[in-house]
């Protein structure tokens, strides 16, 4: 055997446990590919409606091509990654002049830019859980524009999955991106 030929079998038998590992600390389910494809079913994972936001706890987000007329937070005690469904879930708070406000408990799938909306905020101040909850795309255009900012800016890494921690989400919130030319949706 000459030493090219046992240098390529050293370095290949390298890699091998270093994939297999590398396999197994995959942080986000959307990148965990199972063992039979064919098989596998992405689920989604029941969720608990969080409290009605007090606004101590409303964080204000910027939206590029929003309604003026409102402003735009997320409640930072309910967003929550869930790691075996990957479905970033979150209060949002649209406020308008006159202290009337608009809020619903949604939920954002990053890999395929849907949301869906599980409750929404009474009167009273309470949580009600809407009746048939379903996926919506993001879209471009319309009256719900703040959603593909949050998914372009805030809730989605790298426009695909949803960031590794609930932290980095807040902080995005926190601290926006200054620039935010040629980001995001397609």
């Amino acid at each position: 055997m000459n030493i090219n030929t046992a240098v390529s079998i050293l370095f290949l038998s390298a890699l091998v446990p270093a994939t297999q590992v590398q396999a197994q600390l995959l942080p986000e389910p959307h990148q965990y590919i199972p063992g039979n494809i064919e098989e596998y079913e992405w689920e989604e994972q029941e969720s608990n409606i969080p409290p009605y936001p007090k606004d101590e706890n409303l964080l204000e987000f910027r939206v590029d091509s929003g309604d003026p007329r409102y402003r735009y937070y997320i409640d930072s005690d309910s967003v929550n990654i869930n790691k075996s469904d990957g479905i970033v879930r979150y209060t949002l708070v649209l406020k308008l002049p006159g202290d009337h406000r608009s809020v619903s408990y949604e939920g954002m799938k990053c890999s395929s830019k849907e949301y869906k909306v599980y409750a929404f905020g009474g009167r009273n101040g309470e949580m009600k859980p809407t009746s048939r909850a379903r996926w919506n795309p993001i879209r471009r255009s319309g009256s719900n524009l703040y959603r593909r900012d949050l998914w372009d800016f805030y809730l989605c890494n790298d426009q695909a999955i949803a960031r590794r921690t609930e932290r980095e989400i807040l902080d995005a919130l926190r601290y926006p991106r200054v620039d935010r030319k040629d980001i995001g949706f397609d």
